[in-house]
């Protein structure tokens, strides 16, 4: 069976994982503790707060299919907000969002979302990946630690492009050489 390694258990990552895992058998890598990426939150006694993204909107139908699961469950929820500007002790400004384009959130916080995304997938919480090789017609892992993640059919990189950058191997060229 063809083996794909995903580095990131953000939603791009956990969405790919299960857009491939009847095809494929799939390995996650995350950094973190935690699944999320940008869907993150945080604890601070007693509070918690979400520090990525805080809501989202559903604006194609396939984006409206893919939730309409998660709202049937309760894991995701409309969002109506209501703006206050206030000037001293007094509100001076009033709006509410548009229904143009719904808003939506984790319940009961954004986490939750990857949290059920990630049911049944192989994750390792963690792992940091810090090179990529390819071995004859395999790709090799290396953690920041130096150690085998194993070889791969295929690499997902599900992470933002500025660490992505940092993986990539020096003998691949992403960009065309000019000749001057």
């Amino acid at each position: 069976m063809t083996r794909i390694a995903i580095i990131g258990a953000g939603l791009s990552g956990l969405t790919a994982a299960n857009s491939l895992k009847d095809y494929a058998e799939i390995t996650i890598f995350e950094k973190a503790r935690s699944v999320g990426g940008r869907m993150s939150n945080r604890r601070a006694e007693p509070y918690f707060f979400d520090h990525g993204a805080q809501y989202f909107s559903a604006k194609t139908d396939e984006f409206k299919a893919f939730i309409a699961p998660m709202i049937d469950d309760g894991i995701v929820k409309s969002w109506s907000v209501r703006f206050a500007e206030i000037e001293g002790r007094t509100i001076i400004r009033e709006r509410r969002w548009d229904d143009e384009y719904p808003h939506y959130v984790g319940v009961p916080n954004m986490t939750s979302i990857a949290k059920h995304l990630s049911g049944g997938l192989k994750i390792e919480m963690g792992t940091r990946v810090h090179a990529i090789s390819k071995q004859l017609d395999k790709w090799s892992l290396t953690d920041d630690l130096g150690r085998s993640l194993g070889e791969y059919d295929w690499v997902v990189s599900a992470i933002p492009a500025e660490q992505a950058a940092d993986l990539i191997p020096s003998s691949l060229s992403i960009y065309p050489k000019i000749n001057s």
